[in-house]
């Protein structure tokens, strides 16, 4: 994709959705930068072109962005960061990462964000989970999105995805838990419902369905987390993964659990937490996850007194 096709495409989508130059641009570059992209007067690099994509709902192969010799380079080590981090090569990918610093441009925040991105995927591979990454994935959440979690944030931002899975990682990897975190998925959920295909709603909208139901657990809003383990469901029904089908049946279970600590364990109750434990379980047994059909089963044991049999399994 040469510079003013992306030009067109960014001004054409944005004034189908009635996004202003700043929607789109916010945190990555100047409303004339993205002024004159749009008129095919400027060029941008892939990195930063692929997230003002992003921001839009719009998938665009790397190898389409590249645009000059300096940007194929840069690419190719991004490429190569990846591949050294998903080998477990840590060492290798730091490596790569201080050289991508070293010739990124000299104002390139989204490129300092992308090398932050990298060094956090790498602590939480190495399970180093300590203050240290929590504050790196808010330095990297910020250098895009400057109000992020602060009170006077926006009530509706656009998000590429990098920006997207550093925010899931921050919510998830920060022992702090307020009620902006949650704010902060829902308009997530909110731009991807919007913006993104309905293939792309299942490949993101789901994890960040989970992640909320975990967070209103914790926040004790057990309404909620029962809304949004419904609203995935749906999503998964019209769609094909399986992935998270065992875990929202179990996180299901839990949630009725805590809804009634308060109140009688009623016959229906019982049942009903019976009857989601067990299809999580068999969900679990079909995908050929020991561990969490054992979680299930030490949970029915201990909280609800009841057993799962293989005749159970036989007759279902």
């Amino acid at each position: 994709m040469d510079f003013q096709t992306l030009g067109v495409l960014l001004y054409r989508t944005r004034e189908k959705k009635h996004l202003s130059l700043l929607d789109v641009c916010s945190g990555i570059c100047s409303q004339s930068t993205l002024s004159r992209v749009e008129q095919g007067s400027r060029e941008l690099d892939s990195l930063t072109s692929e997230m003002l994509l992003g921001r839009i709902g719009r998938e665009v192969t790397r190898f389409e962005l590249i645009l000059n010799a300096e940007d194929y380079y840069l690419n190719q080590l991004r490429i190569e960061i990846n591949e050294n981090i998903e080998e477990k090569n840590y060492i290798k990918a730091k490596e790569k990462i201080n050289l991508y610093r070293q010739h990124m441009p000299a104002e390139g925040k989204v490129h300092e964000q992308f090398c932050c991105y990298m060094e956090c995927r790498i602590l939480i591979a190495q399970n180093e989970i300590t203050e240290k990454l929590s504050a790196l994935l808010l330095r990297a959440i910020r250098y895009t999105i400057p109000d992020y979690l602060l009170e006077n944030c926006v009530s509706r931002r656009l998000y590429s995805p990098v920006e997207i899975e550093l925010i899931r990682m921050h919510i998830t990897y920060n022992d702090r838990k307020c009620e902006c975190n949650e704010v902060e998925l829902f308009l997530i959920m909110d731009f991807v419902t919007e913006f993104y295909s309905l293939k792309q709603q299942e490949k993101i909208e789901i994890p960040l369905l989970v992640d909320c139901v975990k967070y209103e657990i914790a926040l004790e809003k057990y309404n909620r987390a029962l809304a949004s383990i419904e609203r995935a469901l749906d999503i998964i029904s019209v769609g094909r993964s399986m992935q998270y089908v065992g875990e929202l049946h179990f996180l299901k279970a839990q949630v009725l659990s805590c809804v009634q600590n308060s109140i009688d364990k009623n016959r229906e109750w019982q049942d009903e937490c019976k009857r989601e434990c067990f299809m999580a379980y068999v969900v679990f047994g079909v995908m050929g996850k020991k561990e969490e059909k054992e979680e299930i089963y030490k949970y029915c044991l201990e909280k609800l007194n009841w057993q799962i049999t293989e005749q159970m399994m036989l007759s279902d």
